[in-house]
């Protein structure tokens, strides 16, 4: 419902302000705005019985819908749920650390007895958007989760995301980026992808993009690398305005040879192409 409401306003703030950085345009964005919510995971949080995941480590499950209110259990780092969906006019939304999101009813298992029980998740504790990949090439996925950095908020343009590695409730890796709105004010719908450039060794890289229509307006994605032990931002922008904060370098390894690339731009499937040449000389690769 929030999605089609707002739809109307976001086509025509893109296109009038997307003359800095040419992306999207006419039935290209349109075409991105239905592609992007084909594969986002927003409309779980809408969705009675869908699966969430819990994105910090004892997550309280509260017997209502407030911070004050009693604890009914705790959920550990990549729990999953399952959501019980609460009407639109019912809603509660509170704020805290300086981020404000709503509140979801779900049900989940206690991990002593095995039984279920019922109760409250405030959204900043739950993954925004998360998938399972095989990361170390060990036959196990890993949980790779996308939600809110819950470091206190000091000012308005004070935004943080996490984007982190999870491995048997364990994180293995975590990386804050700056900008990325993902709490309710910003009403965003949030996407996660992974593209694996090289297998021998595994190197993947994560995409991380938002489409908001809130208090910021627009297209703003995040590429970040793995390379089996920590996460590194490549490329980051704010497509509508053309705004770049960071064009980083990475090593690709193809063919027993090791390149040396950067972002370059999107293609018509709206996956990213990378630029890239052969180191000249021997060097010592991180």
């Amino acid at each position: 419902m929030k999605i089609t409401l707002l739809v109307t306003y976001f086509f025509y703030f893109l296109v009038s302000t997307l003359a800095a950085q040419v992306r999207y345009t006419g039935e290209e964005l349109r075409d991105y705005y239905y592609w992007f919510h084909q594969y986002s995971q927003t409309a779980l949080f809408y969705e009675d019985g869908a699966r969430l995941v819990s994105f910090t480590e004892k997550t309280p499950v509260r017997q209502y819908p407030n911070v004050q209110a009693a604890v009914a259990g705790y959920l550990g780092l990549g729990e999953v749920v399952t959501n019980q969906l609460i009407p639109v006019a019912r809603a509660v939304v509170s704020t805290e650390k300086g981020y404000q999101d709503q509140w979801f009813k779900v049900t989940a298992c206690q991990a002593t007895t095995g039984q279920t029980y019922t109760g409250y998740v405030w959204g900043g504790h739950l993954a925004k958007s998360w998938l399972y990949y095989d990361l170390d090439q060990d036959g196990t996925t890993e949980l790779v989760a996308l939600g809110l950095h819950l470091e206190q908020r000091r000012a308005p343009e004070d935004i943080q995301a996490d984007l982190k590695v999870i491995h048997q409730g364990q994180l293995q890796a975590s990386l804050a980026i700056a900008g990325l709105c993902l709490f309710d004010d910003c009403g965003s719908s949030n996407l996660l992808r992974v593209y694996e450039i090289s297998t021998q060794p595994r190197q993947v890289i994560f995409e991380t993009s938002t489409l908001t229509a809130g208090c910021l307006v627009g297209v703003d994605k995040a590429f970040v690398s793995w390379d089996t032990n920590q996460l590194r931002l490549i490329y980051q922008a704010e497509y509508s305005t053309g705004h770049q904060y960071a064009n980083n370098a990475f090593y690709r390894h193809q063919d027993n040879a090791t390149l040396i690339c950067y972002y370059q731009n999107e293609n018509n499937a709206f996956e990213p192409v990378w630029a890239c040449k052969p180191l000249s000389t021997t060097v010592a690769v991180p």
